[in-house]
C-alpha cells in the first residue's frame, strides 16, 4: 500500500503545510518516472486536497492516479476508497454506497493482514454514514463489529455513543444506556456531549427513572450552548417530566418557554 495510507488521519491535518507539502509532492513528481510511484504521489495530493476541502482538485488528482497506473490493484482500492470519503461532505447515502462497494469489489485485498486497517476505518465511515441517514437498526450491526476492533480511546467513545444513539431511537432504552453510560465513562468527545446528554434523559424519562431524567435535561439547559441541545426539545421533556413528577406549575412554566422558542423560529 502507498504512502497515501495516511489519509485515514488526515482530517484534522494542518491546512498551513497544505501547500509545501503540494510544492514537494510536485517536486517528486518532476523526478519521477515510475508510473505506480507517480500515482501514488497523485493519491497524497488528493488526500491534501480533500484535507482543505478542495474537493474539485482531489478528485482531479485521483483521476491522475488511477491513469499513472490503471492496471495496479492497489492504487484502483485506493482511487475507489478516497472516491467514497469525498462524498462524505456532500452525499452520505453515495458515500455509504461507494463504500460498500469497495468491500465487494476489493474483498480479496482487504482481507490481507496490512489492509486490515482500511478494511476497520471502512467499516467504522459506514456505520456512522447509517446513522447519518436514520438507518439506526442496520448500523447497530455493524458497531458491535466495530467494538471488536482495537480503537482509539475517542473513536472508541464516539462508537459507543453512536450505538446507544441508534438504541435510544430504536427505543431499546435500556440496551441505549449501557452504551452510553459506557461512551461516558470512557469520555466524551465534543462531538457527542450534548446528544449523549439529552438521549440519556429521553431514555431516564421513557423507564420511569423521572428524577435522573431531570437532572439530565437541566444540564443540557445549563449548557446548551456548548451542548448545542434544541433548548425547544429540552424545555418539552422537563415539561412532561415535571408534570409526571406532580409538579404541574413547574411543566407550565417549560411549556411556555418552548412555544416562545418556536414562535421565534
Amino acid at each position: 500500500m502507498s504512502d497515501a495510507n495516511w489519509f485515514v488521519s488526515s482530517d484534522g491535518a494542518n491546512l498551513e503545510n497544505a501547500d509545501r507539502k503540494l510544492e514537494e509532492i510536485d517536486s517528486r513528481l518532476e523526478n519521477c518516472s515510475d508510473n505506480i510511484q507517480k500515482a501514488n504521489l497523485f493519491l497524497s495530493k488528493a488526500v491534501i486536497y480533500g484535507s482543505i476541502s478542495n474537493l474539485e482538485e482531489a478528485r482531479k488528482q485521483l483521476t491522475l492516479a488511477k491513469s499513472a497506473a490503471p492496471d495496479d490493484p492497489d492504487v484502483e482500492l485506493q482511487h475507489d476508497y478516497l472516491q467514497a470519503i469525498l462524498y462524505h461532505a456532500v452525499d452520505a447515502r453515495e458515500a455509504f454506497e461507494r463504500f460498500g462497494n469497495v468491500l465487494l469489489r476489493h474483498s480479496r485485498r482487504l482481507s490481507a493482514p496490512d489492509a486490515r486497517f482500511l478494511y476497520e476505518d471502512i467499516q467504522q465511515r459506514r456505520a456512522f454514514e447509517l446513522v447519518s441517514l436514520g438507518r439506526f437498526s442496520e448500523a447497530t450491526s455493524i458497531f458491535h463489529e466495530i467494538l471488536q476492533f482495537t480503537l482509539l480511546d475517542q473513536d472508541r467513545s464516539n462508537a459507543l455513543a453512536a450505538i446507544g444513539l441508534c438504541y435510544s431511537h430504536l427505543e431499546d432504552f435500556p440496551l441505549a444506556m449501557k452504551y452510553l453510560k459506557a461512551a461516558c465513562d470512557r469520555g466524551l468527545t465534543v462531538e457527542y456531549e450534548g446528544e449523549v446528554h439529552f438521549e440519556m434523559g429521553v431514555c431516564f424519562a421513557c423507564t420511569g427513572l423521572l428524577k435522573e431524567a431531570q437532572a439530565e435535561f437541566e444540564e443540557c439547559e445549563k449548557k446548551a450552548e456548548q451542548y448545542q441541545c434544541p433548548l425547544d426539545k429540552v424545555y418539552q421533556w422537563l415539561a412532561w417530566v415535571h408534570q409526571k413528577l406532580g409538579e404541574t406549575g413547574s411543566s407550565r412554566s417549560y411549556e411556555q418557554l418552548a412555544v416562545e422558542i418556536n414562535r421565534r423560529q
